[in-house]
């Protein structure tokens, strides 16, 4: 299906859809080149691809112009990335010691959560010290039931797109506030 100018070896019209194998031929290294600069493992970024195509194969009939695939392409991996990349900081395990009873039931060693317990009231003193718009968003952020950015949108009034950059924000002047030794690792505390 290529219509390639046999002269010159480029495609008479930029608008048209190629085919499957020289689409994937052709933005290959932009789905890989993305998934790069989120630090990926080579599995991740072999997930993030597979999903990219999948959900290109998906929507392939609304496909009208190939100059808009590249943009396409390059949000849809940048938006998978991001998801990996949370899902795994999920997964990471807490730094909490832990001792096996006799029962075979798994308890946390007492002074870690002594610890922990201190920090979250640190935190929680450090955000009573932010203006009030980013005191209310990391409260939000902190809700156990780690609320969507569109219900955090929605608790906070604030759009979608400036959640990131407030959070940001506030977490810079929180570490300030907590100081060098505690600031680092209390806002840790503050998962997303």
């Amino acid at each position: 299906m290529r219509t390639d100018d046999p002269e010159t070896g480029s495609d008479p019209d930029p608008a048209r859809v190629p085919d499957w194998p020289e689409l994937l031929n052709r933005y290959d290294r932009l789905v890989r080149s993305t998934c790069r600069r989120f630090a990926l493992t080579e599995a991740e970024s072999a997930d993030v691809a597979q999903q990219c195509w999948l959900k290109l194969w998906e929507h392939r009939q609304n496909v009208r112009d190939a100059r808009a695939l590249a943009g396409w392409i390059r949000t849809t991996v940048r938006r998978d990335c991001m998801v990996v990349r949370t899902a795994r900081w999920r997964e990471t395990p807490e730094d909490v010691p832990v001792e096996v009873t006799l029962g075979g039931v798994e308890e946390p060693d007492p002074a870690s959560t002594v610890v922990g317990a201190d920090d979250r009231r640190r935190l929680r003193d450090g955000i009573r010290t932010l203006p009030q718009r980013e005191r209310l968003l990391l409260e939000v952020l902190l809700d156990p039931r780690e609320p969507s950015y569109s219900e955090v949108a929605q608790r906070t009034g604030m759009p979608v797109g400036s959640i990131g950059p407030v959070r940001a924000r506030a977490l810079r002047r929180l570490r300030v506030v907590l100081g060098e030794d505690e600031g680092p690792r209390v806002v840790s505390l503050v998962g997303r």
